[in-house]
């Protein structure tokens, strides 16, 4: 009678241990995304179009989809709030840097909002591959070095 116990739970620990290696995300809070789709992000940057020209204003919006609001500073790109990068052979280098002495100022854009930036290009810009990239904080407070970034899709400056 012993022995069948014995069997009995050993079998009972065996197929506990199957079904805990099978895994289930049902009380995991994460909700799964259809097959093939990426998860949405919190806070995306959406450019205005494929391609600009040289001289142009690029449009670039920031959505905060997220639930709570974003931080971010000034003093980027022709002194916006975005940082422009233009692609040299597989780096990214940032375009057109703020040169003015001035203070640095942290902006903000509640949850749900959208905020419009337009960028002034020059003639003197280089043609090519570039992208608009944020770096933003969920705190007000945040330091330099805890902030989440996040990129436009690419775009040509012709």
């Amino acid at each position: 009678m012993r022995i069948s116990q014995r069997r009995f739970l050993l079998g009972g620990i065996v197929v506990m241990f199957l079904l805990i290696g099978c895994g289930s995300n049902a009380g995991s809070g994460a909700s799964p995304s259809p097959t093939g789709m990426p998860p949405t992000l919190a806070v995306t940057l959406q450019v205005g179009a494929a391609s600009y020209q040289a001289g142009s204003l690029i449009s670039v919006t920031i959505k905060n989809q997220s639930t709570q609001a974003i931080y971010f500073a000034d003093h980027r790109t022709n002194c916006t709030v975005l940082l422009l990068e233009r692609q040299v052979a597989s780096s990214w280098e940032p375009v057109a840097l703020c040169k003015l002495m001035i203070m640095t100022r942290l902006h903000s854009l509640k949850a749900g909002e959208v905020l419009e930036v337009k960028l002034t290009t020059s003639n003197q810009w280089a043609t090519g591959i570039y992208r608009a990239r944020l770096d933003y904080s969920f705190k007000s407070d945040s330091g330099v070095g805890a902030s989440t970034i996040v990129y436009s899709s690419s775009f040509r400056l012709v």
